[in-house]
């Protein structure tokens, strides 16, 4: 809503007040927008060289809601860390909608057309992400949904490493790592492998630092991996080797 005093000469000072909390002083032309859809009754008062006071009430100004409606859904609403979700829109608008923003923790992507949008999470609990849109006029938007994450990765206690391409590696199901460390001990405490900073998702495929296929047995691991939003993570544990010889 623009506002403008128009002639002032002679104007020394000037207060409006726009009825929704919001008091300008010493401006003569500017703009202010209205949230809630109600009516506003705005007033200004002027004073002159001689401290004379002149106050005016201005026409009442209405709010119409804008027509515009951020709204969508999501292909899961409880999902492992890494597990990819995606959200489309149905947001409905009188003008066109011109942009759509997808805001989440880490990230904030805005598009100019309307698509499927895709992410993932790499925090445990309710993660919020927030669709704001934008109309040819300027008009906006937001509508936001809760996303259950589960804390707690797990990964697999055996592997069957008999080159059948299934459980072959031990590994997370889902890729969250952008980089990691790990040990795997065997029963005798002797270190079989050990990586640093490593950035592969396949964290060990049953072989040794020389490349030779362990035997079948109970191995002892510790892990810790750093999320890509810089969340570190422990486990440890034991894991079991199938399909090697003794």
């Amino acid at each position: 809503m623009l506002f403008d005093l128009g002639a002032n000469s002679g104007i020394t000072a000037i207060s409006w007040n726009l009825d929704d909390g919001t008091i300008v002083t010493d401006s003569v032309l500017f703009l202010h927008q209205y949230i809630n859809v109600t009516s506003y009754q705005p007033t200004v008062s002027v004073w002159d060289q001689n401290q004379c006071q002149i106050d005016y009430s201005l026409d009442l100004l209405t709010i119409q809601a804008n027509g515009v409606n951020a709204l969508f859904t999501a292909s899961d609403l409880a999902v492992e860390m890494g597990e990819l979700v995606t959200f489309t829109d149905q947001s409905t608008a009188s003008n066109p909608i011109i942009s759509w923003t997808w805001e989440t923790e880490n990230e904030s992507n805005t598009f100019p057309v309307n698509s499927p949008y895709t992410t993932a999470f790499y925090n445990g609990g309710q993660n919020t992400i927030t669709l704001i849109i934008t109309d040819s006029l300027g008009c906006t938007d937001s509508y936001e949904l809760s996303i259950d994450v589960n804390g707690d990765f797990e990964l697999p206690n055996v592997i069957t490493t008999d080159n059948d391409g299934i459980n072959d590696v031990f590994s997370y199901q889902y890729d969250i790592f952008k980089s990691y460390d790990i040990v795997i001990i065997n029963r005798w405490g002797n270190t079989i492998i050990s990586k640093k900073n490593a950035t592969n998702s396949d964290f060990w495929d049953g072989k040794t630092n020389t490349g030779e296929q362990v035997s079948d047995g109970v191995y002892f691991y510790l892990f810790e991996g750093m999320l890509f939003n810089g969340t570190k993570l422990k486990k440890e544990g034991f894991i079991h080797v199938f399909g090697n010889p003794q």
